[in-house]
């Protein structure tokens, strides 16, 4: 079986733990119908965390406050900076 496979089981298994058979059937179902056929990979949670963060900052960001979203957020000027400009 291959990684990919493997991971697919794994999850699969998973979602049984959490949910009911018939509502991880549905789950299953609705990912092999999307993403079937198709590469993809997934983010990690750390990226899944710095993603969800600079979208706090852009909106917070108000035109002239780098300063205080670098203290708020614990980064740089620099980094808010580049944040920023993405």
């Amino acid at each position: 079986m291959s990684e990919g496979m493997e991971c697919f089981e794994r999850a699969i298994h998973r979602v049984r733990c959490v949910y009911d058979d018939q509502v991880a059937e549905v789950i299953v179902k609705i990912l092999a119908e999307e993403l079937g056929d198709i590469r993809i990979t997934f983010p990690g949670l750390e990226s899944i965390k710095i993603y969800e963060r600079n979208k706090m900052i852009k909106k917070a960001f108000r035109g002239n406050n780098y300063e205080e979203l670098a203290i708020l957020f614990k980064l740089s000027e620099r980094q808010i900076r580049n944040i920023i400009k993405k």
